[in-house]
C-alpha cells in the first residue's frame, strides 16, 4: 500500500511540475496568444501554484516513507501501535492522492487541448 501511495504522489508531483511547464510554454508556443501584463502574471501565478503542488507532493511521498522506516525500526509492541495508526492514515492519504491524480491527469488533458487549438492556456 506505502508503494502505491508514494508511486501516485510521484506522478502528481511529476504532472503538477509538466503543467506547470505547459503553462508558461503556452504564451511563447502560440501565435495568437494576447501578451498582456495580466494574462502573463495569470499564467506565472498559476505556474508558481503547480509548483508548489509538485514540491509538496514530493515532499509528502519522501517523508512518508522516513516515518513507515522509523515505525518499522521500533520495538514490535511499539510497531504493532505505530501500525495501527499508520496504516488508515496511508490509506486514506492513499485513495486522497488517487484523486488528486485524476483531476491532474484531467488538468493536463485541458492544457494540452487548449495547447493543440493554438490557444494559450490563459488569455
Amino acid at each position: 500500500m506505502l508503494a502505491v501511495l508514494r508511486a501516485t504522489l510521484l506522478a502528481i508531483a511529476v504532472l503538477a511540475a509538466v503543467d506547470a511547464a505547459l503553462v508558461t510554454a503556452s504564451l511563447f508556443m502560440t501565435d495568437s496568444a494576447p501578451f498582456s501584463r495580466q494574462v502573463f502574471l495569470v499564467s506565472l501565478g498559476v505556474s508558481g501554484v503547480f509548483l508548489g503542488l509538485a514540491w509538496l507532493a514530493a515532499a509528502l511521498q519522501r517523508h512518508l516513507a522516513a516515518v513507515a522506516q522509523a515505525g518499522a525500526a521500533q520495538s514490535e509492541m511499539a510497531a504493532s501501535a505505530f501500525n495501527r495508526t499508520f496504516r488508515p492514515l496511508a490509506m486514506y492519504l492513499m485513495l486522497a492522492s488517487i484523486l488528486v491524480l485524476l483531476c491532474m491527469a484531467m488538468l493536463s488533458y485541458a492544457i494540452l487541448a487548449r495547447i493543440n487549438q493554438n490557444f494559450a492556456v490563459f488569455g
